[in-house]
């Protein structure tokens, strides 16, 4: 796994621009009917129930914002709205009087659905009850979630024994899965259908596949089909099938945006099928085929670069750094067979409590088989200083400001600390790591210590 996971933040970006896609987008009107009581303390009779206020807003994630629902209850204490829908979801309902937010829950808005909402004061988080068919159905989804959440922390806490887990994960998608039937067509059944696929992948690709198949190509169901479809046809049948599942896929959308989000997703397939040139070749005509979309252009020339430069096999950049006044250029100036560079935050609690474990991985090196150096980012030497005062120091660490900080976070695309790459005298990447344990890096000094021996 550290050998190929130099591309989690680049392709991180695949879902910028779907990550906020609606469960559906059908647009239509809800009516919305509030009725809301006192609960008199003193027994006395009250006769005005209103200036109880209703908002829904919707935030574009522009700074932009459309208020949907902006309702208040009359003397009655009753109130009646129709709220036009953008698209079927859950929306915060906030809930105030006299200016004081009272109450914040969610609703789900459907086209075509009515909401009846009703409670009490004082006691409203408690009486508070919103009725209908959509919220019914997230109501059942939320138990559903809140019951899987106490097994899934049983299962996977090591409370139960591993060979009994792929039963229950199957267990559990089928239930999730039943909301189809049970409140079919609703948004809380879409979400279900969801997390049965979510729970099972890695458990039963069959069954996954299968109800793959099953769900519509819209965009209630884009995501999910784009996370998985390609990577488990791979791993099933071969690449080639996981391109052929994406490549339906993208037919099935003429949405630019999912269609981009497709065209990553098979560079990201490649990559990890270490099909490394296959997926340089797309990710550089991808590039230069989006020049009107900036943000694609910079991720696809981001992915090549990383192709081209930070993966297994590939010449690492040259990059210089001064330790000690002297300066080092990389790979040129070093002489052990091979060298590991990390780039650490040295105030960092979780590299401090792992330093040790360096310490012994540097001590096990034979024949100078491997040359160590640091490079922290910490900006005072005082830090530097103090990290020392008792530490062991057994290789080279650079100073504060003993190198261009932004050339190097650039050019080795440090996207998190620790970052370590393991690179051999030629300058060829053996394996790079972005993580604090050190035992996938104790295995390749290991494996390049017996190889030199």
């Amino acid at each position: 796994m550290n050998r190929f996971s130099l591309l989690v933040a680049g392709l991180g970006l695949i879902f910028l621009s779907v990550g906020c896609t609606s469960p559906t987008s059908d647009i239509g009107s809800t009516l919305v009917r509030g009725s809301i009581s006192f609960e008199s303390e003193d027994d006395s009779e009250l006769t005005d129930f209103s200036g109880i206020n209703f908002l829904v807003v919707l935030n574009s994630g522009e700074s932009v914002s459309d208020t949907l629902l902006n309702a208040s209850t009359d003397v009655d204490g009753q109130f009646d709205a129709v709220v036009k829908v953008p698209a079927r979801g859950s929306y915060p309902l906030i809930i105030s009087r006299n200016d004081r937010v009272i109450h914040i829950t969610s609703l789900v808005l459907a086209p075509s659905d009515t909401v009846s909402i009703s409670g009490q004061l004082p006691a409203l988080e408690r009486t508070l009850k919103i009725e209908s068919y959509e919220n019914r159905a997230m109501a059942t989804y939320d138990r559903l979630q809140r019951l899987y959440g106490r097994v899934a922390t049983l299962a996977y806490g090591g409370a139960m024994e591993q060979d009994t887990i792929p039963v229950l994960m199957n267990q559990w998608s089928d239930l999730f899965w039943s909301m189809r039937d049970e409140y079919p067509d609703t948004y809380a059944s879409n979400l279900s259908a969801i997390d049965a696929i979510d729970v099972l992948e890695g458990w039963n690709d069959e069954k996954v596949l299968k109800r793959l198949d099953e769900l519509d190509n819209t965009d209630a169901f884009f995501q999910v089909k784009l996370v998985y479809g390609g990577h488990l046809h791979a791993r099933n049948d071969g690449l080639e099938s996981g391109l052929d599942y994406l490549d339906a896929l993208k037919r099935s959308y003429r949405d630019k945006d999912k269609q981009n989000a497709i065209d990553m997703r098979r560079i990201e397939l490649m990559f990890d099928t270490s099909e490394y040139d296959r997926a340089l070749d797309e990710a550089q005509l991808l590039a230069g085929n989006s020049r009107v979309d900036e943000s694609l252009q910079q991720w696809a020339e981001d992915v090549a670069y990383r192709l081209m430069y930070l993966i297994p096999g590939r010449q690492i950049p040259d990059f210089s750094v001064a330790f000690d006044g002297n300066s080092i250029t990389f790979p040129q100036n070093v002489s052990a067979p091979y060298f590991l560079v990390e780039i650490v935050l040295l105030a960092d609690r979780g590299y401090q409590q792992s330093y040790n474990d360096m310490l012994s991985l540097h001590r096990s090196v034979t024949d100078n088989a491997v040359e160590f150096f640091t490079i922290p980012l910490d900006p005072r030497q005082s830090t530097i200083d103090g990290f020392f005062e008792e530490r062991a120091k057994q290789w080279d660490f650079a100073d504060a400001g003993a190198y261009n900080t932004d050339a190097i976070l650039e050019k080795l695309r440090v996207d998190e600390v620790p970052t370590r790459i393991l690179v051999s005298r030629d300058g060829t990447l053996y394996s790079r790591y972005a993580q604090y344990e050190t035992d996938g890096l104790r295995d390749d000094i290991n494996t390049i210590i017996q190889t030199l021996n």
